[in-house]
């Protein structure tokens, strides 16, 4: 049997978000490096077209991704350079679901992740 970290054959970094304030004591959302070189596979689960505001249709893309158990991520987190094939990806994809496991042994974690284009 093949060990499951063969799989993890992608790499990105984890960002976290913080709160600040700025000079009018106005808080502010910031984006924080929390885990490099995190060993992961990021897959297609679905993609289903949504009209947008403007009446343009935008695609958006539902995926998984696995980390190795005990990597610290939360709901909320968001996945930037993100490494296949040893090509960067633009862009990133926010964590919006954790999905539990029951096992008696937990080998690895599963995310349900959005892609988000960089708008920075």
């Amino acid at each position: 049997m093949m060990a499951i970290d063969a799989h993890f054959n992608h790499r990105c970094e984890v960002q976290r978000a913080e709160t600040t304030q700025d000079d009018y004591n106005t808080d502010i959302l910031t984006w924080k490096t929390h885990l490099t070189d995190v060993a992961c596979r990021l897959v297609i689960k679905e993609e289903r077209v949504q009209r947008t505001d403007d009446a343009e249709r935008a695609v958006i893309t539902t995926y998984a991704l696995m980390v190795r158990a005990g990597t610290d991520i939360q709901h909320g987190d968001r996945i930037v350079n993100l490494v296949i094939d040893g090509v960067a990806t633009t862009g990133g994809y926010r964590i919006d679901q954790i999905k539990p496991r029951r096992a008696a042994s937990q080998r690895h974690i599963t995310c349900t992740v959005e892609y988000f284009h960089d708008r920075s």
